[in-house]
């Protein structure tokens, strides 16, 4: 992903589009276009990784496991379905980097605004998952103090 934001900062990404010639500008588009896609991809494959933690930490706990087994896949759906989004959210696909071109696009802004509230609740149901479990364990309370702190940070 540095590479394409490197390449979109070189051709202008971060200025106003009236300072950029319309070779820049539509390099940086596609800079931003493509970036969109390997963000959804590692920020959703980051939480995946996180819960194939909580399952080789908590590993023989059955309905634990079935709920982050649903979990997982919600989260693979959603990564799947919003990569699709972006890459196909505009007709024909280059309009979306290419503003010359007829043609339609999905209205970014509120697939932005869904895109962010998935990301927060995820966040939070990845957050939630190892609670209950933390609070059953028979140790003293700074020592849950200390694992609720560092299941925390793992977000």
């Amino acid at each position: 992903m540095p590479g394409f934001e490197g390449r979109g900062v070189y051709h202008g990404v971060g200025k106003h589009a009236s300072t950029l010639s319309d070779s820049d500008l539509q390099q940086a588009l596609m800079a931003f276009y493509t970036s969109q896609i390997f963000y959804k991809l590692t920020v959703n494959s980051t939480k995946i990784s996180v819960i194939f933690l909580y399952r080789r930490i908590f590993t023989n706990i059955l309905p634990f496991r079935r709920l982050t087994s649903a979990v997982m896949i919600y989260i693979s759906l959603y990564a799947t379905a919003s990569i699709l989004a972006t890459i196909f959210q505009c007709t024909p696909i280059n309009r979306a980097f290419d503003h010359e071109i007829e043609g339609r696009c999905l209205d970014t802004t509120a697939f932005w605004f869904v895109n962010a509230i998935n990301n927060i609740l995820t966040d939070l149901l990845t957050l939630a998952l190892p609670q209950r479990l933390i609070y059953q364990l028979q140790m003293r309370k700074r020592v849950k103090a200390g694992l609720y702190s560092i299941f925390g940070l793992g977000l």
